[in-house]
């Protein structure tokens, strides 16, 4: 994986840690905070880290957004885990194009959700979903993770439900 490719799900990655943090300020439903309360930014998780040339392998990976479907050729797949969470980042294997996908799930059974769910797009548009957002549904079949839901979007051209929302489904195999 070239440094560019690295670049761009670093990237994603930043994206989704940045607008995770954003989302913990919620003020319609929140508790009066407790006077020995931490400030947020150190309640949250590091981001995970991009995928290395040794850590990522070939992999199968499926994108639809809006009804429309987006591949990404002979994709990167890293999915890696820990106490914090588990992430799985998706790039493609050479310079053909600028397409990636990140998502931070709150565990490696998928079973609690997700945190943040990002797709970037070859023209840089994107859909990024927050937890603070409609849940997805996150659903695990041996190593394959499928992730549905509706998010925001800029890219033109995909089917938009309601207020530049639209429909996803990502299906990724972890090596």
């Amino acid at each position: 994986m070239t440094r560019t490719r690295i670049g761009a799900l670093a990237a994603s990655i930043s994206l989704i840690a940045a607008l995770t943090a954003c989302s913990g300020d919620d003020q319609g439903d929140a508790e009066p905070a407790a006077e020995n309360d931490q400030d947020t930014a150190d309640q949250q998780a590091p981001a995970p880290e991009a995928p290395t040339e040794e850590g990522a392998v070939q992999g199968e990976a499926s994108f639809t957004v809006g009804g429309e479907s987006f591949d990404i050729e002979d994709p990167l797949i890293e999915c890696a885990g820990g106490d914090n969470g588990f992430a799985i980042t998706v790039a493609p294997s050479d310079e053909s194009s600028q397409e990636n996908f990140a998502a931070v799930l709150y565990s490696e059974s998928g079973e609690e959700g997700a945190e943040a769910v990002a797709f970037t797009f070859d023209d840089g548009s994107n859909i990024a979903w927050l937890d603070s957002m409609d849940p997805v549904e996150v659903s695990l079949d041996g190593s394959t993770y499928t992730i549905t839901g509706q998010a925001p979007t800029n890219r033109e051209g995909v089917e938009i439900i309601e207020n530049s929302f639209a429909e996803f489904e990502f299906v990724i195999t972890c090596p």
